[in-house]
């Protein structure tokens, strides 16, 4: 999937970008730091890092730049950089080492640990699967359970990636079969193709697709994939040789980043600021702001923890129905332990 988060492959406007698409881009660029922040007079000198993001800067990330503006990654004596664009194999490269931490979901995560990449997922960034089908109200028949599905027709990007993982679990949840509906590839154009009743029903990020439609009038019918089948989602992973090498400086960075989640949950306002001051180039258009802090109002509950559950943290049944559904479904090819997929331990609380 790669992730992330929502408009990794292109939906309108770059709102957001889920770590899942497909298609690489082999040269990802930097964006500097803009918040200024500097650490304290007495640390030492920062160590870089690098953090593999999605295809552009965008509200998805807003617990980074918060971490970052605020002095928090500094404080942990990191500077980071990231890396926005798609990298070929990015989690071969990320156990290679030449890319220190990634954002990818449950569905990047269990082929490639799969195939013998040693690299591990470290923290939580959003809690359940953020896919979801999508309807217009008015348009067809209501679609409030996975079983009206049945006999519609259903745009998603393509065979592959989050949105069509996301339809095979509904039609598992359902008893259905891919030749119960009627499946239609239509790229990245399922706002346009909603609107304008080319399909009935649509597979989209849930924090993205539906927020455009409403802000073109209309009502949607969301049937969310967490609610019926969730999935492991979007996080961070690093490399085995890291976790070897330098333990210490992934606790560094999960602290400074939780920190930075926290502090976007508590004020999304400001965490908004920090998005938009990556993106200048939509600073002072009203309805494509209007439209992002939209986005980073839905995407708050897929960051939120659930109750009784350690901020970033991994659930044990959630990864296993997650490996168990991929093998299923043919993305996976070999049966493997669920635990060597993920790992809690370096959530410990800051140093007091």
């Amino acid at each position: 999937m790669r992730i992330v988060a929502v408009l990794r492959c292109g939906a309108l406007l770059g709102v957001l970008l889920l770590t899942a698409c497909g298609g690489s881009l082999d040269t990802p660029t930097a964006v500097p730091a803009t918040s200024g922040a500097t650490p304290p007079a007495a640390s030492k000198p920062l160590t870089k890092i690098v953090v593999a993001m999605g295809y552009i800067p965008n509200v998805q990330f807003a617990p980074y730049y918060v971490a970052e503006d605020k002095g928090y990654y500094a404080a942990e004596g990191l500077q980071v950089e990231f890396k926005y664009g798609q990298v070929n194999d990015l989690l071969k490269v990320v156990a290679q080492g030449d890319i220190d931490f990634a954002n990818v979901s449950g569905d990047e995560m269990v082929p490639a640990v799969a195939q013998g990449i040693p690299v591990r997922y470290i923290m939580t960034q959003y809690y359940h699967y953020p896919i979801a089908a999508v309807a217009i109200s008015g348009q067809g028949a209501p679609l409030t359970k996975p079983a009206d599905l049945k006999g519609r027709k259903i745009g998603i990007p393509g065979p592959y990636g989050s949105n069509y993982i996301g339809l095979k679990a509904l039609l598992k949840v359902a008893g259905l079969q891919e030749s119960d509906i009627q499946e239609q590839s239509i790229g990245y154009t399922q706002v346009p193709a909603l609107l304008n009743k080319q399909v009935d029903v649509a597979m989209v990020y849930s924090m993205n697709e539906p927020v455009q439609i409403q802000s073109a009038g209309k009502t949607v019918q969301i049937l969310q994939v967490a609610d019926s089948f969730d999935l492991a989602a979007v996080g961070v992973a690093t490399g085995e040789k890291k976790i070897k090498d330098n333990p210490d400086q992934i606790r560094a960075f999960l602290r400074a980043t939780l920190k930075g989640t926290d502090d976007t949950l508590k004020n999304p306002d400001a965490a908004f600021t920090s998005s938009m001051a990556r993106t200048p180039e939509i600073q002072g258009k009203t309805a494509e702001m209007a439209l992002q802090r939209a986005v980073l109002t839905a995407t708050l509950p897929f960051m939120t923890p659930p109750a009784g559950r350690a901020p970033g943290s991994s659930d044990a049944e959630t990864w296993k129905r997650t490996e168990e559904f991929l093998r299923s479904i043919g993305q996976s090819k070999q049966p493997i332990d669920p635990a060597t997929l993920y790992t809690n331990e370096f959530l410990n609380p800051a140093p007091q």
